[in-house]
């Protein structure tokens, strides 16, 4: 909840729609809030940078097994199939990317799920945008 409303007003401020859609009947995880927010944070940045005035963004909450599950999907361009597996890496920058930035975000993001065992997906919706998949789990 809190890093939704932390990006409400930038998104507003750039005419970009975010949903928050956040389940309340969760399993308890045992994990690090700060580093959660940390790797949360750093794929909304993406999100936000890349999605056009008058697109969405959504974030989802939901169980998953034992673990907790965030998705977040946008509206933007999405990235082409064969750089998907290149957005991790340090400095990596798209083809047809401009704007400011690293290139560190996603590969921060990575890193911290290769530490704490949580996974981390990218993948292309069939409707547009992209679509990223947390899973962070903890004992």
């Amino acid at each position: 909840q809190d890093v939704a409303q932390k990006y409400r007003l930038p998104a507003e401020d750039r005419g970009v729609s975010l949903r928050a859609d956040l389940e309340t009947d969760l399993a308890w995880i045992s994990a690090d809030v700060g580093l959660i927010e940390r790797a949360l944070e750093n794929v909304l940045d993406n999100a936000l940078r890349y999605t056009p005035k008058g697109g969405r963004i959504d974030i989802v909450l939901r169980p998953h097994y034992d673990r907790l599950r965030i998705e977040v999907e946008d509206t933007g361009p999405g990235i082409p199939e064969e750089e998907l597996e290149h957005v991790f890496e340090r400095h990596y920058r798209g083809q047809n990317i401009s704007g400011k930035g690293a290139g560190l975000g996603l590969a921060i993001v990575k890193r911290l799920c290769e530490l704490y065992g949580w996974s981390v997906h990218f993948r292309n919706r069939e409707s547009g945008g992209l679509r990223a998949e947390l899973r962070f789990f903890g004992g």
